[in-house]
């Protein structure tokens, strides 16, 4: 039961991150307003967005443990964004993500005997 709850967990955290990074890649103006307010480029905002598309996608495969570290790894970058614009409200978001994909990620990992 546990192993289909953190599946699923898994399923849901790719769904999710497919779905943040669509209005990126397709240059949504909230996406493009914000990458502006941040000073990042067009060119990081579809990176960004390529980046969470491929993992979330990844997340659906065998390759789903590389995915995880992918994106846990970049969930602190968004939250520095975040605190250094003074945007408070935005700050759980990546927290939570990030939190929710290492837990994936240590429960998936084989217990040793």
């Amino acid at each position: 039961m546990e192993s289909k709850k953190i599946n699923l967990l898994g399923k849901i955290m790719g769904v999710l991150f497919i779905f943040s990074a669509l209005p990126k890649l397709v240059g949504m103006q909230m996406a493009v307003d914000n990458f502006q307010r941040w000073h990042l480029s067009d060119e990081w905002r579809i990176a960004v967005a390529v980046v969470e598309l491929i993992a979330g996608i990844a997340l659906f495969t065998r390759l789903e443990r590389i995915a995880s570290l992918v994106l846990i790894g970049i969930m602190p970058a968004a939250v520095l964004v975040h605190v250094q614009f003074k945007e408070w409200m935005m700050v759980p978001m990546p927290v939570i993500f990030g939190a929710l994909m290492l837990v994936y990620e240590v429960k998936k990992r084989p217990q040793s005997e």
